[in-house]
């Protein structure tokens, strides 16, 4: 309940206990994003015959029909195309409440929310994460940023600099009391440092929401 969002990047392993849990969390008001082969692997290391899960099946209105990986699977959201990586799900929508954000090549569901009790389940049927490390597809992040929008979460630190590609700036937020500490991470690559900073400087603004709690 302290966090509005909570993100499960290929989460394979999810005992019945958590997924109540975070069914729990969605019906309080929680946002939670889930990935491809959510929850795939029970107690014993065994394949779960649902995926998602246990609980989260009902909570993110979905159910995997079938998967296949390792093919090139484009995604269309918002008229732009994308790429997928590693899994394709092909998903039965169990919820009329369940809206289709993005589709693959062949036009079946690849991104769907679930408006469930007072919170939200956003659901990638590929692992679009590991898409923006591997091909810098930058799906999750643009389809994450229209959904906080809708539901009115905004993040508390955002950073502003020039000549922006990729994350080579990154800041971070370690509160304890009534104290809090930014870390700021420079990540640019070698090859980019003489065309991003200027006479081995950059300016970065920083920009704090002082309106949220979390």
């Amino acid at each position: 309940k302290d966090y509005k969002i909570i993100i499960m990047p290929f989460l394979t392993f999810i005992t019945e206990e958590t997924s109540k849990y975070l069914q729990d969390y969605v019906n309080g008001g929680g946002l939670l994003i889930g990935s491809a082969r959510c929850g795939m692997i029970g107690n014993k290391g065994w394949y779960n015959h649902q995926v998602p899960c246990h609980n989260l099946g009902e909570v993110f209105g979905i159910k995997v029909m079938e998967v296949s990986s390792k093919g090139d699977y484009k995604i269309t959201f918002r008229n732009r195309n994308y790429d997928g990586y590693w899994h394709k799900e092909k998903l039965d929508i169990r919820d009329e409440s369940v809206r289709i954000l993005a589709r693959f090549y062949d036009d079946t569901p690849a991104v769907t929310i679930n408006n469930y009790g007072n919170g939200a389940a956003l659901y990638f049927a590929t692992q679009a994460e590991a898409g923006y490390v591997e091909k810098r597809s930058f799906l999750l992040g643009e389809v994450i940023e229209e959904v906080t929008r809708e539901k009115g979460i905004y993040p508390r630190i955002t950073l502003d600099y020039v000549n922006r590609e990729n994350r080579e700036i990154d800041v971070h937020s370690l509160k304890y009391g009534n104290k809090e500490q930014l870390i700021i991470t420079n990540y640019t690559s070698p090859d980019r440092r003489n065309n991003f900073f200027l006479k081995g400087k950059k300016q970065v603004r920083i920009h704090i929401r002082e309106d949220i709690s979390n």
